[in-house]
């Protein structure tokens, strides 16, 4: 029987939201790990008597946990961009996790009933409880970090296959819809906004940038003007002319079937008397 990706994350999570939120985790337990090296605070619940095969495992897993804050990084980026390379890298640290944390409970169920103070945050319980239970509490442990990492690694696993299957759409830009849109009806023919502008001119509309948007919108949408009806039609109604359409010709070139101009009479002579005004 195949394994089958999920389809949702847990609290009916999308796969894409819930590794996001992996992802986070794992930034937020490699920077956690990078504090504790950098305080130099390793040991395996804080106390230096601790046995050095303890201090040991408490230093691989805290050296390991610091690659986290890196992949969980490259992760987040893979979630964007919907690359299933860089999620493969959170699939493999998570089942690496499992790897190591069995090899600390192995040490740790060896030297659970030794004389020591120190266990995984949980050295004052273990101090009073005989042998036995404190192997029962170190295996519960053990089983719910398994049991977690080997939950991420699937979710993770899931999302991967869904990519590369076509399930999950590649990467879009949230503004690609608007910039490879079809502006051919909006920007043809200046004529379609011109004769908007003369109409809300002729109405007494307000400024000029204001008109220029509403002859874009209306005239490029509704299809007015010459390119809408063509000629006097096209331009009814909005106070407009249509554009000179008919063949051009120079003035001095007129038919010789016209009647030339007459010239303008002369003005009439002076007929008074002339007079000083003083």
């Amino acid at each position: 029987m195949s394994l089958r990706p999920a389809s949702r994350c847990c609290c009916r999570l999308s796969l894409l939201r819930g590794v996001q939120l992996i992802a986070l985790y794992a930034i937020l337990v490699g920077s956690w790990s990078i504090l504790t090296l950098l305080t130099g605070d390793v040991t395996d619940g804080g106390d230096s008597t601790s046995p050095e095969p303890l201090q040991s495992v408490a230093f691989l897993e805290t050296a390991f946990h610091t690659v986290a804050f890196f992949i969980g990084l490259k992760s987040l980026k893979g979630v964007a961009f919907r690359d299933p390379w860089r999620l493969r890298i959170l699939l493999i640290y998570f089942i690496s996790e499992v790897i190591v944390q069995g090899v600390a409970f192995t040490v740790r169920w060896m030297e659970v009933c030794s004389d020591w103070r120190g266990l995984h945050l949980l050295h004052r319980l273990m101090t009073v409880l005989p042998c036995p239970w404190r192997r029962v509490v170190l295996a519960s442990i053990f089983v719910a970090e398994s049991g977690l990492s080997l939950y991420l690694a699937y979710m993770v696993w899931s999302l991967i296959v869904r990519i590369e299957f076509g399930d999950i759409g590649a990467f879009r830009l949230r503004f690609a819809a608007a910039e490879l849109a079809d502006r051919g009806a909006t920007i043809s023919d200046p004529w379609l906004f011109l004769s908007e502008v003369g109409a809300a001119a002729a109405a007494g509309g307000g400024g000029t940038l204001p008109i220029i948007g509403a002859g874009l919108m209306a005239g490029g949408l509704t299809g007015g003007g010459v390119a809408g009806g063509g000629g006097a039609e096209g331009s009814r109604g909005t106070g407009v002319p249509p554009p000179f359409s008919g063949q051009p010709r120079r003035l001095e070139l007129a038919p010789e079937t016209e009647a030339p101009e007459a010239p303008p009479p002369p003005p009439e002579p002076f007929r008074g008397r002339a007079q000083r005004l003083d």
